[in-house]
């Protein structure tokens, strides 16, 4: 089983470290391999710089986690830079360890507000991107109502899958759990198990054996003074019992505790208490509040206190204000040792429902899908791995050498550029261009001559001439880089940023030609649309001016077989300005016969048409236009009837949402040649290459 948990906080102070523990202690026991991981976290000061949950790992236990302080300590003035940062950083160390284990347990960041929506965009965002299960974990604090909780969810339309949530009882009343507990020993219901919408899959009862509070952050945040101090050595204590007016029961331990009681009541009436029982209650001190005038109580009472000989402290506090600090405060359990924190792991994994967690339900809002980040970093590992050989013919263009320049650094392939030397690295130094001497230049007057000969072989049968030839080659550096193709001295050509569409492709089909070994017809093309959440693949939008049916059925089957290449399910949506019966036209025919020639030919592939652009992505949409559709909103492939339609929607949504895209690339060529398009940025360059280096290998990126 391999599965991805992310646990994100609902608020501050839940206990989210001692949670964690007690899930991979829970997933231990289970005897399932485990790896923590805590992408985002506020600096700490350590001497290793951990996370809290990572920080005890790593003193206490063999448990592995990855360490992302590198990813956590870099720092950004503009908060939009610093999310994209953490979030590229954080899915790059996810993809890497996330094979190698059976759970990937995250611990998302906590909020420094309490604004919903903005505590969890990081969190969910990254919960989308690495598809990943959601549990989130709240506190049961009576002024937190689930109902608003889960209208929140609903509200964000949360993408990813949730698989429940975990109640952490903590900080509910002391006094009161403290006699609960008593007279049940088990899980403590709530309100919160009355919901139908999320199942409960942890309900961590208060438990008073695991709680220690650090005395001397406890009474900083009283504002505590002392008034009697009488052997108080005491770095931890076990209860803090507030005593307001109400009967003393007896039957109650308050060893190690401390009482907290107004100052009035205790001189009416509980000092009288302490002085019969003083033995029996065995507590470590008495904390006074609302002492306003604190030289006329001493002198009132000083003679009765130092007889009690117990330590006593005061503040001017309320009891009100000491129970809302006590119920808030954060008890770290780095305070804790070695036996507690085990003690503590032990007692929460007890409280976990294994049903739930170990569901294997699949996330259905997302898994058709593969975000745009996962989608680049693996393009750019796989890209590293072959370590193909790209020729670039455009040398002299300064996009091109930019991107060479890139490609080089992130070990993406090994970069040619063809064109003068001296000219390259003179617009590489005016345009502060590194370019490595790894970088090959080669300049094409010293070998075009090379490759007449088999110019001249490849296109005997159209008559060419050795003069002809020869022309061609010297005046175009895109023949002379497909002859290069052709005879296996690089992996594949990347071009288009000067050479228009046509200069590429006839070039392609007059030397390296189609793929006759898969029986492939024609050549067509497709786009990679790297949207927000996910990747589209588009085609036809760059080739094919009006395919007819029999083409179109091929243009789709192509794109299927691309996108399984690059890791994406192919679920295709054989798009028309009408969705199923609901329209008639010789385009919608066109569309509807293609379909059925899809699913002939490849009934292995998903596929609906003819069917409207919206109906294939929104689910909504879907189930109220096509409700029987196999695609439901979920279409990941889309094929364009023609080829205007295609290129002015690629456009459309690449410039109206600022997004990349890649492409066009390529199908159906027997050695991978990509064209770019004129206005190409240098990322589209860069990723071009690398999906070129990807086609030239025979092997599925995933």
């Amino acid at each position: 089983m391999k599965r991805t948990i992310m646990l994100i906080p609902v608020s501050k102070n839940i206990g989210l470290t001692t949670i964690s523990l007690g899930l991979i202690d829970f997933f231990e026991k289970l005897k399932l391999d485990i790896v923590f991981f805590k992408p985002f976290y506020e600096s700490r000061v350590s001497p290793i710089n951990l996370d809290d949950t990572s920080f005890i790992l790593n003193k206490y236990f063999s448990t592995p986690f990855i360490n992302s302080s590198n990813i956590n300590q870099k720092f950004f003035i503009l908060e939009k830079l610093k999310k994209k940062y953490l979030l590229k950083k954080s899915i790059s160390l996810y993809l890497n360890y996330k094979k190698y284990y059976d759970i990937l347990l995250i611990e998302g960041i906590k909020s420094n507000n309490s604004e919903y929506n903005s505590i969890h965009h990081l969190n969910l965002d990254l919960a989308y991107h690495i598809n990943s299960d959601i549990i989130f974990i709240l506190s049961n604090d009576k002024s937190y109502n689930i109902d608003f909780f889960l209208n929140k969810i609903k509200n964000l339309k949360i993408k990813s899958n949730i698989l429940g949530i975990i109640i952490n009882n903590i900080f509910l009343n002391y006094q009161e759990i403290y006699i609960k507990n008593i007279k049940k020993n088990k899980i403590y219901k709530n309100e919160f198990e009355n919901t139908n919408h999320i199942p409960i899959i942890g309900n961590i009862l208060w438990n008073k054996d695991l709680v220690f509070f650090p005395i001397i952050k406890m009474f900083q945040s009283f504002q505590v003074h002392k008034i009697v101090k009488i052997n108080f050595n005491v770095n931890l204590v076990k209860l803090f019992i507030l005593y307001n007016d109400l009967v003393f029961d007896y039957k109650i331990d308050y060893s190690r505790s401390i009482i907290i009681i107004p100052y009035d009541i205790f001189l009416k009436k509980f000092i009288h208490i302490i002085n019969k029982k003083l033995d029996y209650l065995n507590f470590y001190a008495v904390l006074l509040t609302n002492v306003i005038n604190i030289n006329q109580f001493q002198c009132s009472c000083l003679r009765k206190i130092k007889k009690l000989k117990i330590s006593i402290f005061y503040t001017l506090l309320n009891i009100n204000v000491i129970r809302y600090i006590i119920t808030g405060f954060n008890l770290s359990i780095l305070e804790y040792n070695y036996s507690q924190i085990k003690q503590s792991n032990n007692y929460i994994a007890n409280f976990f429902n294994k049903k739930y967690i170990l569901s294997k339900k699949l996330n259905t809002q997302n898994a058709n899908y593969i975000s745009s980040t996962s989608f680049i970093h693996h393009l750019k590992i796989h890209a590293r791995k072959i370590n193909k050989c790209i020729l670039l013919p455009e040398g002299s263009e300064i996009r091109i050498i930019q991107a060479a320049s890139i490609v080089h650094k992130l070990r993406i392939a090994r970069c040619i550029l063809l064109g003068n030397i001296y000219e390259i690295h003179q617009i590489a130094l005016s345009n502060n261009i590194i370019l490595s001497k790894n970088i090959n230049i080669i300049d094409p007057i010293y070998i075009y001559s090379h490759y007449i000969t088999r110019f001249m072989q490849l296109r005997y049968k159209k008559g060419i001439t050795q003069d002809l030839a020869k022309s061609s080659i010297y005046h175009s550096n895109i023949v002379l880089g497909s002859l290069m193709l052709h005879s296996g001295e690089v992996d594949g050509v990347v071009c288009g940023v000067k050479y228009t569409s046509f200069d590429v492709l006839r070039s392609a089909f007059q030397i390296i030609g189609t793929n006759k070994k898969e029986n492939i017809s024609l050549v067509s093309s497709v786009f990679f649309m790297l949207l927000k959440d996910y990747v589209l693949v588009y085609g036809d939008c760059a080739i094919n001016i009006n395919p007819n049916a029999q083409q179109l059925s091929e243009i789709a089957i192509q794109a299927a077989d691309l996108s399984k290449h690059f890791g994406i399910e192919p679920r295709i949506a054989m798009l028309s300005y009408s969705t199923g019966l609901s329209s008639q036209g010789v385009t919608v025919e066109k569309v509807r016969k293609a379909t059925l020639l899809i699913r002939k030919k490849r009934p292995d592939l998903i596929v609906d048409g003819p069917i409207q652009y919206d109906a294939s992505i929104n689910k909504s949409i879907a189930y109220i236009k096509s409700p029987v559709s196999p695609l439901l909103g979920s279409a990941t492939v889309l094929i364009f009837p023609d080829l205007n339609s295609g290129n002015i929607t690629y456009k459309a949504v690449q410039q109206s949402s600022k997004i990349n895209s890649i492409g066009p690339i390529l199908q159906g060529l027997t050695r991978p040649i990509n064209d770019l398009s004129r206005g190409a940025s240098i990322n589209d360059i860069v990723y071009t290459i690398a999906v070129t280096a990807i086609q030239s290998n025979q092997k599925n990126i995933l």
